[in-house]
């Protein structure tokens, strides 16, 4: 792969690498590459692109380019660039960062297999998403015509090629299912190729229509939550919360052991918490979803889980709401989640009294997979758990286990990490 522009857009060696793609992911080609040499527009730029627009056919640029501009991902400016030349694909061959895809060798690429899977020569734009541990290439996959025939999510690692597994399971789950106030994309195919896990998803309509508010994304995710729910429990009793303990107590570092002791103080007071068991999206938040009538269309369902405590999707949105949207800082958000939760559970027919626990296991939960999958290290916008998270919830904790002692000398039960 080579530059269009000049050599300062191109990172060494012809691969787009470093900020592009973490280590161990190195060439788009092997990614791109549909039988001949193709240029793509680099937004941003050719060094730190998080999307790939092909310069092909006008109607398959003009195709790529439609969703571009509801990137959240992408800085605003270049959102702001895009949007004046959607529908206007010629202006884009004068951006000034391409790169060219070129023939990757005899392995060929992960797009020539997904064609002859699916039967049908395509090509593909690819958005790569912000900095972050389980970040990953998404393509999506276009006929000759410009129309979207499936996205690919590819996972390159373990933790992203453990995510695209999860969410292939979850989704095949969820069709079995047949909830009506939730609809999510299909599985067409998943596996591997050259060490890489695929996903194939039908496409799914993003735009929304109908009533956007509160009603409608309820009453989805009170399907969700009821479909999976059992029978209440003590904290102590759940499998949920052992998972957790063991998988909390094998993190490293500053962080993780600041969590652990939160869980052990939690621990102490396990056999009055009582919790519902339930399922969760996992990342459920404004830009994961759209709304069409009375149904909700959810995607990337790669942090699904079973057995949690029922009402965290309700928690998860609010929190990431009040961050992104609202203008609320980590901290800011937590504290109002604190004292919005008995009203945020209340559907999910929590007790008011009991609202303030669900606030902590989801919180520890937050922080246990920040931990867990190196988010800080990977450069997430939150950063280090000490000025988002940690002091919030050692407010949460105190006031819910109501003593200051010292921790429980309980030890976490010997069982398989698992997925919390």
């Amino acid at each position: 792969m080579r530059g269009a522009s000049s050599s300062e857009d191109v990172a060494p060696s012809g691969n787009l690498t470093g900020a592009t793609f973490p280590d161990g992911l190195t060439s788009v080609s092997a990614l791109l590459w549909t039988g001949e040499t193709t240029r793509y527009a680099a937004l941003p730029s050719a060094q730190r692109p998080a999307f790939l627009v092909p310069l092909g056919p006008r109607r398959v640029t003009t195709a790529a380019l439609r969703g571009l501009p509801r990137l959240s991902s992408l800085p605003t400016t270049v959102r702001g660039v895009v949007a004046a030349i959607a529908g206007q694909s010629g202006a884009l061959r004068l951006w000034p960062h391409q790169v060219t895809v070129e023939d990757p060798g005899a392995r060929g690429s992960l797009l020539q297999h997904l064609s002859t899977s699916l039967r049908l020569p395509l090509t593909a734009s690819a958005r790569f998403g912000p900095p972050r541990a389980n970040r990953k290439p998404v393509l999506e996959l276009l006929d000759r015509r410009g129309r979207t025939i499936a996205f690919a999510k590819v996972g390159w690692n373990e933790l992203t090629a453990r995510l695209v597994r999860q969410e292939a399971e979850a989704l095949r789950m969820l069709e079995a299912r047949h909830l009506h106030h939730l609809v999510s994309p299909r599985v067409l195919a998943n596996g591997t190729w050259d060490g890489l896990e695929y996903l194939l998803l039908s496409p799914v309509d993003t735009v929304a229509s109908g009533d956007p508010g509160v009603r409608t994304r309820r009453a989805a995710m009170l399907e969700l939550a009821r479909t999976f729910e059992g029978r209440a429990v003590a904290l102590s009793e759940s499998p949920y919360w052992s998972r957790l303990l063991s998988s909390l107590q094998s993190l490293s570092g500053a962080g993780g052991a600041r969590l652990w002791g939160f869980a052990e103080r939690v621990d102490a007071a396990a056999d009055r918490i009582r919790i519902i068991p339930s399922a969760w999206h996992g990342d459920w938040t404004p830009w994961n979803m759209t709304t069409q009538g009375d149904t909700a269309v959810v995607w990337d369902w790669e942090r699904f889980e079973c057995d949690v405590p029922i009402g965290f999707d309700a928690l998860h949105f609010t929190f990431h709401h009040a961050v992104r949207r609202d203008g609320l800082t980590p901290s800011e958000a937590i504290r109002q989640l604190a004292v919005r939760a008995p009203e945020l559970l209340e559907p999910f027919r929590v007790a008011t009294a009991e609202a303030p626990a669900v606030v902590v296991l989801y919180l520890l939960h937050l922080g246990h997979r920040h931990v867990r999958d190196g988010q800080e290290e990977a450069g997430a916008k939150k950063g280090p758990l000490v000025t988002w998270l940690l002091s919030e919830l050692d407010e949460l904790v105190s006031s819910l286990v109501d003593l200051p002692g010292p921790p429980s000398s309980r030890t976490a039960p010997s069982v398989d990490p698992g997925q919390p």
